[in-house]
């Protein structure tokens, strides 16, 4: 007598053809992206600061929940997987003093 149905070995056959494809699959979209990541060009992110505003002076050092406002958008650019590096420009000096 068989361990297993003749419709039991053809779900296991099926199942294993589809794992199989799946990571041939994943194998095949991992080398293609690692190799055209290689030849784009670097990605850089600029966040403007400007403290002497018009309307709200000192706005990307307002504290938000514990942490300046302008912290919390550099964390937040950092997340992009499409940016190879993120800047933060002040427009002017007095923000910094």
């Amino acid at each position: 007598m068989a361990l297993c149905s003749s419709s039991s070995q053809k779900t296991w056959i099926v199942h294993g053809i589809l794992a199989g494809t799946a990571i041939a699959a994943a194998i095949g979209a991992h080398a293609y992206l690692g190799r055209s990541r290689k030849f784009r060009s670097r990605v850089v992110g600029i966040i403007p600061a400007r403290y002497a505003s018009s309307r709200f002076e000192g706005k990307p050092l307002v504290q938000i929940l514990g942490k300046p406002m302008i912290q919390r958008t550099w964390e937040r650019s950092k997340l992009a997987s499409t940016l190879d590096h993120v800047d933060v420009y002040f427009m002017d000096l007095t923000s910094l003093l």
